[in-house]
């Protein structure tokens, strides 16, 4: 028997990535950000999230994805005891995905420029890890999924 993994699907511009449940705290409509001091490109900004400053990482500018719609939703993510939001294009809902499927998908930075990564990399490497997990959505797998709704729940 084959178990699936549970991903959020979320839209990043022209792109679809797929986020495991498990590393997503909450979805929420976007919240007024504030940008503070010399923060890098693909940081909008902090965000007050349950009482709590909040780093809101915008994935289209960490992907170098083309900005197609404006931000609609923020996804927190959960590293380590802490949240970091993502400021996506679109929340799909969620979807199940093979194992294999899922890890044989592009890494979702995979297209981020090598400047972000690093960055990233440099300044929360918990969160390159939770982003490292996530992937990429080919047209061919995002075609399959798009049909799959999971009962109840809505896109």
């Amino acid at each position: 028997m084959t178990v699936e993994t549970s991903v959020i699907v979320v839209g990043a511009g022209d792109l679809i990535g797929a986020l495991r449940t498990g590393d997503v705290a909450e979805i929420m409509r976007p919240l007024p950000t504030w940008t503070v001091g010399d923060l890098p490109d693909f940081v909008a900004g902090l965000a007050i999230i349950r009482d709590r400053p909040t780093p809101v990482v915008d994935l289209c500018r960490l992907l170098g994805a083309e900005q197609t719609s404006p931000i609609t939703r923020f996804v927190a993510l959960k590293v380590a005891d802490r949240r970091v939001a993502l400021a996506v294009t679109r929340v799909v809902g969620i979807r199940r995905i093979g194992p294999e499927t899922f890890r044989d998908a592009p890494p979702l930075i995979r297209n981020g420029s090598s400047g972000a990564i690093e960055a990233i990399g440099t300044l929360d490497g918990q969160l390159l890890a939770v982003l490292g997990a996530g992937r990429i959505l080919p047209e061919e797998i995002w075609r399959t999924l798009e049909a799959s709704e999971v009962p109840g729940e809505q896109s």
